[in-house]
C-alpha cells in the first residue's frame, strides 16, 4: 500500500532484543481540526502519521513513568 504522505519516510527498525516487534493497525479517531495539524506537521517533518503518532504516544508514556 502506498502512502502519498509518507513518500519521503525511511523506515528504520533496529532490533535490539533479537526479536523484531509485532507491528499491527488500529483505528483512531480524531477531530477534523486536529488530523489537519498532524498531518500539516507530519508533512513538514517529512515523516508518517503512524510514525508521529506512535513517537508522541511513547514520549507520553515516558514522561509519565518519570514523573
Amino acid at each position: 500500500m502506498e502512502l502519498p504522505e509518507a513518500a519521503d519516510t525511511v523506515v528504520l527498525v533496529v532490533n535490539v532484543e533479537g526479536k523484531a516487534p509485532k507491528v499491527v493497525r488500529v483505528n483512531v479517531t480524531f477531530t477534523e481540526g486536529v488530523l489537519d495539524e498532524i498531518d500539516r506537521f507530519v508533512k513538514r517533518q517529512r515523516t508518517s502519521r503512524s510514525a508521529f503518532l506512535a513517537n508522541a504516544a511513547a514520549e507520553k508514556i515516558r514522561r509519565a513513568a518519570t514523573g
